[in-house]
């Protein structure tokens, strides 16, 4: 499968965060993914880098995410592990809606604030746009996996 064969083989992501509103936040960040395998249909991205605000300094980062291939390979699901392997945060589950585009099923609610993604397929790398809208929030984040 393309997608998986993709996320197995990332090893860098930039990304670049806009914001509508005045709460919000705008920079860019780059970092590296060391990427685990523990599991059959099971991948670890520990990504660590530096994001950097407009018109500020630069500020060190580091993520855990679990990606987790449906054994019918009709879906990925994606968690945050920023408490740990054991308590992981459900972001969604991504299906294709195209060869090339794969989207959530259903967004994730996170008080009133509503995360949602897209991920794209292309010949050099995995873009994932993901919005986030809220009474304070009107974001727009843009991760591009190579």
């Amino acid at each position: 499968m393309i997608i998986w064969d993709r996320l197995s083989t990332t090893s860098g992501l930039l990304f670049k965060a806009t914001s509508e509103s005045e709460t919000g936040w705008n920079g860019e960040g780059r970092g590296i993914i060391q990427v685990e395998h523990p599991m059959d249909h099971v991948l670890l991205f520990s990504e660590s880098g530096h994001w950097t605000p407009a018109g500020s300094t630069k500020i060190a980062f580091r993520n855990v995410f679990r990606w987790t291939l449906d054994p019918d390979q009709r879906s990925i699901s994606l968690e945050h592990l920023r408490f740990g392997e054991d308590n992981p945060v459900f972001l969604f589950e991504l299906r294709p809606t195209t060869p090339s585009f794969w989207g959530t099923v259903s967004p994730h609610l996170c008080g009133s604030d509503t995360y949602d993604a897209v991920l794209h397929i292309t010949s050099t790398s995995l873009i994932m746009h993901w919005t986030i809208q809220g009474p304070a929030k009107n974001e727009s984040l843009v991760y591009t996996y190579t």
